[in-house]
């Protein structure tokens, strides 16, 4: 047995000697088990100039988009608008007077722009209608040089409606877009009209202060607005002390009308937009004995030949 025992402390004495020398002793005794370097891919080229390598995340996200992409847009698909691409006033396609365009919005985002020739004097009628439940318009026209000459949201419900004269022969461009949209894809139609000039009342020419004609203490006036930019002036003569009532009514449908009084100097006294409905009512106490100056105009602009009553009268 001691034999034995002596034959391998021999043996071990040798193997740690020949370590030893090799300087691997420590490291064979104490030294963990070393953990691999992670390899890694040299960047060989400014970034974006070759793929990402492929990875598992990269495959995973790449699948996730396909799956949230939109539907290519077909003939049978509601988002379908064969007048598009539109969204810009460069791009805008013709409508002829007296066409109906059938449109669609494909987002709460998207721009319909269209463009029509028109003549001088003639009064143009631009209207949506026929609107996709939870669909709500506004029209917005502008004159060859990209400028706004006309705007319009609610005309008689979510629809949109612009009176405009034409004041020489041109090119004119609306936009439609939406102020509010339930989902994608509802749909709208669009036309236009080309109107005359009705004839003025028997009060025009009134548009100017210096031009107002006279109306008398319980008088009624029946008035038009022949024309989209009309505006109406009327004077009365006041008595110091006294309470006067100056009362729009029968407005013709969609017809919005608005009061200011002013005095002989040009001074603002007072003002009445809605009083009951679209009509206009105020009720001023004079300050003074003179003749003041009401002012008669809309809130949007009206059809042509739009009639209304005007009254004037003393207050108990």
């Amino acid at each position: 047995m001691k034999t034995i025992v002596l034959q391998r402390t021999i043996v071990l004495l040798c193997a740690l000697g020949l370590l030893t020398a090799c300087g691997l002793a420590d490291l064979a005794l104490n030294a963990p088990t070393a953990t691999p370097e992670a390899s890694t891919t040299p960047m060989t080229g400014q970034l974006g100039s070759q793929p990402a390598p492929a990875t598992t995340r990269t495959t995973i996200a790449e699948a996730d988009v396909e799956v949230i992409q939109r539907p290519t847009a077909s003939p049978q698909t509601r988002y379908d608008d064969r007048y598009e691409p539109d969204d810009r006033r460069e791009l805008a396609q013709t409508i002829q007077i007296g066409e109906v365009q059938a449109r669609t919005f494909s987002n709460e985002y998207d721009e319909d722009w269209v463009r029509v020739d028109v003549r001088d004097e003639y009064i143009y009628q631009f209207e949506t209608f026929d609107l996709e439940d939870g669909a709500d318009t506004i029209l917005t026209l502008y004159d060859a040089e990209g400028n706004q000459v006309a705007y319009n949201d609610d005309y008689g419900g979510l629809a949109s409606r612009i009176y405009y004269q034409a004041e020489h022969t041109t090119q004119l461009y609306l936009q439609i877009t939406a102020y509010a949209l339930a989902e994608p894809g509802l749909g709208y139609k669009l036309r236009v009209f080309e109107l005359l000039p009705p004839a003025p009342d028997a009060y025009e020419p009134d548009d100017r202060q210096a031009d107002a004609s006279l109306i008398t203490v319980g008088e009624v006036q029946a008035r038009t607005f022949h024309l989209p930019s009309d505006e109406d002036w009327v004077a009365i003569d006041v008595i110091a002390g006294a309470t006067y009532r100056f009362t729009t009514f029968d407005l013709d449908p969609g017809l919005d009308t608005i009061l200011t009084l002013y005095d002989h100097q040009g001074n603002e006294l007072d003002y009445n937009d809605d009083f009951i409905g679209l009509a206009s009512q105020i009720i001023h106490r004079a300050s003074n004995t003179e003749r003041i100056y009401l002012h008669v105009t809309t809130y949007v602009p009206p059809a042509p030949g739009a009639v209304y009553r005007l009254e004037v009268a003393l207050e108990p």
